[in-house]
């Protein structure tokens, strides 16, 4: 195999790639970079799509690649070749993360003062309007084009499953504008903390990827009441807060080889989404739940942060309003020069001195 490349990580295969073919520049401030990572992604995937390496190839799609001509290509190959459960996979991430996306642009109620870049501003007023008048279609269009795609797909490859009538109901609701409000009858049960784990390991039970998951939760939530899905909202916003700490930012921090204060929110959303026991782990000893948290830049979900003022604004047809929550990071903070050092377990498992 050329440059030493193991064929089961697209992007530890770049970096292999970078490590003997990259050209080392010192930045003026002193930092080294490594250019040539367009040249090293290129030759990378190329190789894997010759040793038709396509699991591997949606991974990276899931890791957050997701150029247009790069997902068609690797769609075309997983079609040829009647890959269903790969295929699925790649387009419940891509259309999964989409639905999220339109649904949190509907969503937003607040409004500021802005420019453009150039000089120019516009009052709150003109912002909305601007919010209204363009984006929301704007990302409607893109919405509605990307679940038609996947229609498309599901039809072309004759995978006439239970899909495929909820995906065309899903297409209609948001060509229509509509604000989602469901006619359905509310479930009665109650959502307490139990209630609450139960519907997240529901959600990681009918999809493998964390964006899709996270879709699922939103359509079980708008089964429950206006009322039960802010008590879900406000116990998801309790457990963040527990996880507002300095230790487990120091976790996502060297795990992820950076972490600001939005990703370490983003990375509390994904520990909460792996369930209850795995957050336990992490809140009563750091240290120990290494294994159960990979490195990289996958261990994120934004679009938890949202899902229940979705679900309540998809159940109720209005905004969902609710007090803001202020969480402090609790326990000793830390310097980023010395969290190696005063993580050193965590620091040797993800390779950081």
């Amino acid at each position: 195999m050329p440059l030493n490349l193991l064929l089961e990580d697209v992007e530890k295969d770049i970096e292999r790639w970078l490590a003997i073919h990259g050209t080392e520049e010192r930045l003026s401030d002193g930092q080294v970079c490594i250019r040539g990572y367009d040249t090293a992604k290129a030759f990378v995937v190329n190789l894997y799509f010759e040793k038709n390496r396509l699991k591997e190839l949606v991974a990276f799609v899931l890791k957050g690649y997701k150029d247009a001509a790069f997902v068609d290509r690797l769609t075309k190959q997983l079609i040829e070749q009647a890959n269903t459960i790969q295929l699925k996979r790649l387009w419940a991430y891509l259309t999964g993360e989409q639905r999220m996306t339109y649904w949190q642009v509907i969503s937003v109620r607040d409004f500021f003062p802005g420019g453009d870049g150039s000089g120019n501003l516009s009052t709150a007023e003109e912002t909305k309007a601007v919010h209204q008048n363009n984006t929301i279609p704007q990302y409607r269009e893109a919405t509605v084009a990307m679940l038609r795609s996947y229609e498309q797909i599901l039809t072309s490859i004759d995978l006439m499953d239970g899909e495929l009538p909820f995906l065309r109901e899903e297409i209609e609701l948001i060509a229509s504008g509509s604000t989602g409000k469901t006619k359905k009858k509310a479930l009665s049960d109650k959502i307490d903390e139990e209630r609450f784990w139960l519907l997240i390991k529901q959600a990681k039970s009918l999809k493998e990827e964390a964006e899709p998951q996270v879709y699922q939760l939103v359509l079980l939530l708008e089964q429950y009441s206006g009322p039960q899905i802010k008590n879900f909202q406000r116990i998801l916003d309790q457990k963040l807060d527990h996880l507002n700490r300095w230790d487990v930012w120091a976790l996502a921090y060297l795990a992820q080889d950076g972490c600001s204060d939005d990703a370490f929110e983003s990375f509390r959303a994904w520990l909460v989404l792996q369930g209850s026991e795995v957050c336990q782990k992490v809140l009563s000893n750091v240290d120990a739940a290494l294994s159960l948290i990979p490195g990289g830049g996958g261990t994120k979900c934004d679009s938890l942060l949202h899902c229940g003022r979705i679900a309540y604004e998809r159940r109720e047809g209005k905004c969902f309003t609710t007090r803001a929550v202020f969480s402090r990071v609790k326990g000793t903070p830390w310097r980023e020069e010395n969290v190696a050092r005063e993580f050193p377990e965590i620091a040797s498992h993800y390779g950081r001195y």
